[in-house]
């Protein structure tokens, strides 16, 4: 193996450093002003998402609460279920 100089390893380093930046940036630039590939496929799933939580109805109604939790002071986890107010 082949020991460099410190000073020439720095130069070239931070020449070959700023390089792979500059290079990063312009792909990246390039990647985001492309469409993105999944939007209709992310629209349609999105919908038929809203329309199972409308035709479950799980949070409409008094309120959601996980069974046994009453809020501040009340018991959730390993606790006995208890009645809300």
């Amino acid at each position: 193996m082949r020991c460099k100089n410190l000073e020439e390893v720095a130069a070239n380093g931070g020449t070959n450093a700023s390089a792979k930046r500059a290079k990063r940036i312009f792909d990246l630039q390039v990647q985001n002003s492309q469409p993105f590939e999944y939007e209709q496929r992310l629209a349609e799933l999105s919908q038929r998402q809203n329309e199972i939580e409308e035709a479950l109805d799980l949070t409409k109604g008094t309120g959601f609460r996980p069974i046994g939790f009453c809020g501040s002071g009340g018991h959730f986890g390993n606790a006995e279920p208890v009645a809300c107010n």
